[in-house]
Formats: C-alpha cells, structure tokens, sequence
C-alpha cells in the first residue's frame, strides 16, 4: 500500500476542516449579533463586522508576509465577489435575522449548499463524489427539519419566530416586541408583511452567497486567505460607509456611529471571530473543498447554536433534535 502524502492529506481534508471551524465560529457570532446587535441596522452592522476584520487584516500584515500574485483580473473578480455575496449577501442575511429570526432565516440558509452545488456544476464543472452528494442532502436535510421542528414547537408555545434560539427581543422600524409576552393571532397579522420580507432577504441571502462563491473560486488559486478576504472587503466597505453616511447626513456622523453606541466590544469580539477568523478559515475551505461541500459545512453553524444553547443554557434537547444533530454529524463525515 502506498503511503499517503501528509501535504496532500491536509490538502484533501485541511479546506473540510477550515468550513467546519468557520460553521463553529459563525454560530458564536450569530449569538452576539442577535443579543448585543439590537437596535443597530443590517447595513450598520455589516460595516462594523467589515472593518473589524478589515483591521484584524491589516495587523497580520504587518507582522506576516500576506502578499500573492494578484493580477488585475484576480481583483476584480474577487472584489465582484465580496460585493454579491458579502454586501447584498451579508446585508440581506442580517435583515433576515432581525425580521424573522435566526431559526427561519438559518433553515432557508441550508439551501445555500445545494444552490452552491448545482452552480458549481453548471459553470465551473466540479463535481462531487456521489457519498458527498449523499453526505450534503443528509446534513441540509437533517438541517432543515431541526430548525423547521424548533419553529413548530415554538409557535405550539405561541411565542414570536423571531425569538428562537436566541430569546431577546428584536426592534425594527414597526415595533418592538418583548420575549415575554405572548403573541395574539391579530399581532401575527400585523406582522405579516415582515415575515414576507424576511424570507425574500433571507432567498436573496442564500443566492448571493452561492454566487459569489462560485464568482470567487477559480480566483482563488494559491493566494492567502487574509489576502483574499481583504480584497473581498475592501469595497463592500466603502460602499457601506457611503450608505451610513447618506443614513445620518455626512461621513463623519456615519465615522462617529461606528466608535459610538453600546456593546461596541462584545459585537467586535464576534465580528473577529466571525468575520475575521471564520471568513479566512471559509475562504481556505472553498480554496481547498468542492464548493457544495465547503458551504454544506459552513451552513451547519444552526447546529452549533442549538447544541450550544442546550449545553451553556440548561435546555433540555428532545429526542428528535438529538436524532436531527447526529444526522446532520454524520452527514458531515460522509462529506469528508
């Protein structure tokens, strides 16, 4: 039997590895934002999470070699990337979230990797192994159930949808409302219009960022993963500066928003992990794993909520969650 080579064993499985830890450090952000980020806007706190990273970047530059070849095509079609799936994408994952949850905005997510999937095969021909394919409809499926079930029996308790996984309250626009009350059937009316635009933001969130990945990958090639994260930041960046600063009426009020406000540490604390560290180790994993594979990972972070809050918050986890969580699990090493 021939002996494998360690490069190209942490080749194969080092990107798998990479998705997975981003999946884990994405659920720990997803927390803080929903918790520390209320009353902030999506765009707000898309830029902050941005420059928080974007700053990270910068440091590890000066202490690290993080320069490639990067021609002008490689720019610009990595700056393409970050625009689709991390402006629109990101921005239009965060007004999901603060209109119809974590939960319902995560089980519409779980079809990010099966749309990442086809468009890989349709435009740049990668293909999966037929166990992997097997592994990615496990995961999404046992993905999908957990948070479609979580939701379901939230309603039987007859609070908002917007309150799973994460109980605090969700401001907006057209109320407030508080984790302790519970909703009428005349309240749910009312809010039926934000539900709607919820889950287009949350459709508009999936397809973008399977779109950006598929922009992105032939791209990536070698580079370092900080480098093409900051590529992939630079100009959502300054775009949503511009939109913050037409929000408040100039740039310095729009600058000043960003130093200003409560809780300014913990959201930096999950922009780094999330953002920082969780996008590199994703850019490494779409460097390194088949797209659909890669996002199929990325997209288990709902799991790691869940099982979180069961360990950290003493909640009890039924037997079909428990059943859903090893799917999902054993759906993963099927990919692997």
């Amino acid at each position: 039997m021939d002996a494998v080579n360690p490069s190209d064993f942490f080749s194969s499985y080092g990107g798998m590895a990479a998705s997975l830890g981003a999946a884990m450090l994405w659920s720990f952000s997803v927390t803080i934002y929903r918790i520390y980020g209320v009353g902030r806007s999506a765009s707000w706190l898309n830029l902050y999470k941005g420059l928080v990273a974007l700053i990270c970047i910068c440091v590890v530059s000066l202490v690290s070699d993080i320069r490639g070849n990067v021609t002008t095509q490689v720019f610009w079609t990595l700056t393409m990337s970050g625009i689709v799936g991390g402006l629109v994408g990101d921005t239009a994952f965060f007004a999901a979230l603060f209109r119809i949850g974590a939960t319902l905005t995560s089980t519409i997510q779980s079809l990010v990797p099966s749309m990442t999937a086809v468009l890989a095969y349709i435009f740049l021909g990668q293909s999966l192994r037929d166990m992997q394919i097997v592994g990615l409809l496990i995961t999404s499926g046992c993905l999908g159930a957990l948070l479609f079930f979580e939701a379901k029996t939230a309603r039987k308790k007859d609070k908002d949808p917007r309150e799973l996984l994460i109980p605090v309250s969700i401001p907006n626009a057209e109320t407030q409302i508080s984790p302790h009350v519970s909703i009428t059937v005349e309240r749910r009316q009312a809010h039926g219009r934000l539900y709607i635009a919820g889950v287009l933001f949350a459709v508009l969130a999936a397809l973008s960022q399977a779109i950006g990945a598929v922009i992105a990958k032939p791209a990536l090639g070698s580079l370092s993963p900080f480098l093409v994260s900051a590529i992939r930041l630079w100009l959502p960046a300054i775009v949503l500066i511009l939109w913050q600063a037409q929000k408040v009426g100039s740039l310095t009020g729009a600058l000043k928003g960003m130093v200003q406000g409560p809780s300014l540490l913990v959201i930096a604390c999950g922009s780094f992990a999330g953002t920082f560290l969780g996008l590199t180790l994703m850019m490494y994993g779409m460097a390194h794993a088949p797209l659909g594979v890669a996002f199929a990972l990325n997209s288990t972070y709902p799991v790691w909520i869940l099982v979180g809050e069961r360990i950290f918050g003493g909640k009890a986890m039924g037997l079909r969650a428990s059943l859903l969580v090893v799917g999902s699990v054993s759906g993963i090493w099927l990919m692997i």
